[in-house]
């Protein structure tokens, strides 16, 4: 899967640091008491400190450690975005300069410490009506309930709607224009954005020049960045907002948080770029409390880990209980839910375009159809053997036993590569999680992937089932979405489908 740039401030990543690490600590206190002994206080939990290291190479390695020393001479916390990690207001506490003898190569090293009085991002997101417990929508039309909001309409109180094509329960605000690209046509790259303030109050954002929006299954989670006109002081609040929706041709295609924006002045012109995520943030950036569930079911990692953070669920499955089912210390919220739907029910959760969680089954109906009608820019095909795994063998050492799994189709190709995991020592806890079979599909998830880039707009969602049918490819079949890239800049309108066997393991 390819990961977006770690981010800091103004400072993006040219490509993501090779380490990375989250140290979390709690403060104790010894107290003496008589006849030699003592209690422990626990005065709570102090900061995180994220540190890391990577290299900058090539012609431009200098300069891009200078730029990254330029944003640690400034002053204050800033946002540091990691692909995969929690989001974290922080401070930039120390850069490490490593130089060796060689051209074009410099080595570095970074700490930050996380800033305890941040925004906490607790923006609930209303329910539609009638979505709980029920099939998603193919695409909401018109505005939706967003993040922040009171469940009303994306531009404040509701105005005047009128009708329009595609049924009765079809409607468009009076004041939204359609957008259309420098051809006219409509639908092609129109996006119209809204940015939301924690207490639902709602801006329209100016046409976008440019925009982007990716849509992952989790970690990373789904991500958007607009660029647009910036005139002046066009009511462009950014430290007020919190929650993004946009709208394309009707229908609602992203929902999200408010991650970064910034303004930008040149003697060409103004722009400002405002950039976010997708729901999964809410789940991605909280800390669980570390808990043991004699026996947890749905209802309960719903209402102990998932609706606190204003995460409405759109569709749902019927789950079975876990017993014994623990919640580490560490854990974010997202993990707790995963571990529970993916790992012992085997569901991977998603979020659809209305920010919503899904907790179904993945469709086994094809929505795209890639045949020789359509214009295709770019076909690459990557078979990685790297990370593969041969065999697996399964210790528990608490019941002395040992259990091996082989991957025998691997292994016809020569592959060797074999993984001790050893079992906790709660039993059934995690026992799905720790066994060689879902290891070893684990690790050939991302064996075969292929990528796909078309100048048109494709909302393929990770999950859908792409059907390849081009003479000349030798690829051709069903794949599924494991990621999709969907925007529009000077190229035009176009999107990069990245496709996986249809049995993938997320």
């Amino acid at each position: 899967m390819i990961l977006t740039p770690m981010r800091y401030k103004n400072y993006t990543w040219p490509h993501n640091p090779r380490v990375y690490s989250i140290d979390y600590e709690r403060k104790m206190a010894v107290h003496k008491v008589p006849f030699g002994y003592y209690y422990l206080q626990d005065l709570g939990r102090t900061r995180r400190v994220m540190e890391g290291e990577g290299e900058f190479v090539g012609e431009g390695a200098y300069s891009q450690f200078g730029q990254l020393a330029n944003v640690f001479y400034e002053e204050g916390p800033g946002l540091l975005i990691h692909p995969v990690w929690q989001a974290a207001s922080a401070y930039f506490v120390s850069l490490r300069l490593e130089q060796e003898p060689l051209p074009d190569y410099v080595r570095y090293s970074f700490t930050f410490w996380e800033d305890a009085d941040y925004y906490n991002g607790a923006v609930r997101v209303e329910t539609s009506a009638g979505a709980a417990g029920g099939r998603p929508g193919a695409g909401a039309r018109g505005p939706q309930p967003v993040p922040g909001g009171s469940g009303g309409h994306p531009v404040g109180d509701r105005p005047e709607v009128r009708r329009v094509s595609g049924g009765s329960d079809c409607f468009e605000p009076s004041d939204q224009k359609p957008q259309s690209d420098s051809s006219g046509r409509r639908g092609e790259g129109g996006v119209t954005g809204y940015v939301f303030t924690a207490g639902g109050a709602s801006t329209r954002l100016p046409a976008p020049v440019s925009w982007i929006f990716q849509y992952t299954a989790g970690v990373p989670c789904d991500s958007f960045q607009l660029r647009c006109i910036w005139e002046g002081e066009n009511a462009v609040r950014p430290a007020e907002w919190a929650a993004f929706q946009a709208l394309e041709g009707g229908e609602v295609k992203f929902t999200g948080v408010v991650d970064e924006c910034e303004t930008v002045r040149t003697a060409e012109g103004s722009y400002f770029e405002v950039s976010g995520r997708g729901m999964a943030a809410r789940l991605l950036d909280n800390e669980a409390l570390s808990q043991d569930y004699e026996i947890a079911t749905l209802a309960d990692i719903l209402r102990d880990h998932v609706t606190p953070y204003g995460v409405a669920v759109g569709a749902q499955d019927v789950m079975g209980a876990v017993s014994q089912f623990s919640v580490a210390a560490g854990s974010s919220e997202w993990s707790v839910l995963y571990d529970f739907v993916r790992y012992y029910n085997g569901i991977c959760p998603r979020f659809d375009q209305l920010g919503r969680l899904i907790l179904t089954p993945w469709s086994n109906e094809a929505r795209v159809v890639l045949d020789s009608t359509v214009p295709v820019t770019r076909l690459v095909c990557r078979d990685r053997r790297y990370g593969v795994l041969s065999q697996v063998v399964v210790r528990d050492r608490y019941q002395n036993w040992t259990e091996t799994v082989d991957n025998p189709s691997f292994q016809a190709l020569g592959g060797q590569r074999r993984q001790v995991v050893t079992m906790p020592g709660k039993g059934q806890y995690q026992a799905m999680r720790y066994s060689g079979q879902f290891q070893l599909e684990q690790s050939a998830a991302e064996q075969l992937r292929l990528e796909v880039e078309v100048p048109k707009l494709f909302f393929a969602k990770p999950g859908d089932l792409v059907q390849l049918a081009q003479p000349d490819w030798g690829r051709n079949g069903q794949y599924r979405v494991a990621q999709a890239q969907v925007g529009q800049d000077e190229r035009g309108a176009w999107t990069v489908l990245e496709l996986a066997p249809p049995d993938m393991v997320l």
